[in-house]
């Protein structure tokens, strides 16, 4: 996929496994529709932060999960 949309700007999205109509191609394996949210006159978006580090991971049973992650981002 050459565009990624940020999840915030998706309105929906349709995953189709098999048996689905012709009008989407000739394909083996599965097809993604996606549509995105139209806009308004109005001027809106939202941040996000991903935090992951040791202090804050927990063990769960045998496995433990380490590593640092910190991920930042805004959708306009």
């Amino acid at each position: 996929m050459s565009v990624m949309p940020s999840q915030d700007s998706l309105g929906e999205f349709q995953v189709l496994a098999s048996n689905y109509p012709p009008d989407y191609g000739i394909a083996s394996g599965g097809t993604i529709t996606m549509s995105i949210k139209s806009g308004s006159k109005k001027f809106h978006g939202g941040a996000w932060e991903f935090d992951r580090n040791d202090a804050l991971m927990r063990t769960h049973g045998a496995t433990t999960i380490t590593g640092r992650w910190q991920e930042v981002g805004v959708a306009l």
